[in-house]
C-alpha cells in the first residue's frame, strides 16, 4: 500500500469501493470529480439499515449503480427526488481523463456520522483506480472494547 491511516472507530473487515468526490455541478449533467478510498463492504449495511431513505442499500449494487448521502443529493438535485437519476464521476489517471455515468440506487442520511471523521459522499460497488494509489482505513478499538460491545451500543443508539 502507497499510504495508511490508523483511526479509532469499529473494526473494518471486507472491502468496497467508497469515492469522494467535489462537486462539478454543470447544466448539462450532474458530474463529479472523484478520488477513490476502499472501505468495508459491512458499511452499506451499517448505514442503509438505520438511514436509507428509499431503497434498500443492502441489496448488491450493480457496476452502474451509486449510493449517495442525503446533503450532496439535497445540493444537487434540490427537492427532486434523485432515485434513478443519473451522476456522472470523473476520474483522473496520469494524463488521461475517464468519466462514467452512474444511476442511482438510494440515498443515505448520515445521523451516525460522528463515528467516523470523514464524511463521504458517494459509494460505488466498484471504480477504476491504482491499486498503488489507494489506502486503507486501520480500525483500533479501545484496550477490553470488543467490535461486538461497538455494535451494541451503536444498536441501542441509532
Amino acid at each position: 500500500m502507497k499510504c495508511a491511516s490508523a483511526i479509532h472507530y469499529f473494526e473494518l473487515s471486507g472491502r468496497a469501493v467508497m469515492v469522494s468526490a467535489n462537486l462539478t455541478d454543470t447544466d448539462e449533467k450532474r458530474s463529479l470529480l472523484s478520488e477513490s478510498m476502499p472501505t468495508d463492504a459491512g458499511f452499506f449495511t451499517f448505514y442503509g439499515e438505520r438511514s436509507a431513505y428509499s431503497g434498500n442499500v443492502v441489496e448488491a449494487l450493480s457496476d452502474n449503480d451509486v449510493v449517495i448521502t442525503q446533503p450532496l443529493a439535497e445540493k444537487l438535485f434540490k427537492e427532486k427526488n434523485p432515485i434513478g437519476e443519473s451522476l456522472y464521476v470523473v476520474s483522473y489517471v496520469g494524463d488521461s481523463q475517464s468519466e462514467k455515468r452512474y444511476r442511482i440506487k438510494d440515498v443515505v442520511n448520515f445521523s451516525a456520522n460522528n463515528i467516523f471523521g470523514r464524511t463521504q459522499q458517494i459509494y460505488l460497488k466498484k471504480t477504476d483506480i491504482q491499486p498503488n494509489d489507494c489506502f486503507e482505513v486501520f480500525i483500533l478499538l479501545k484496550e477490553g472494547y470488543s467490535s461486538e460491545n461497538l455494535e451494541k451500543e451503536l444498536n441501542e443508539r441509532f
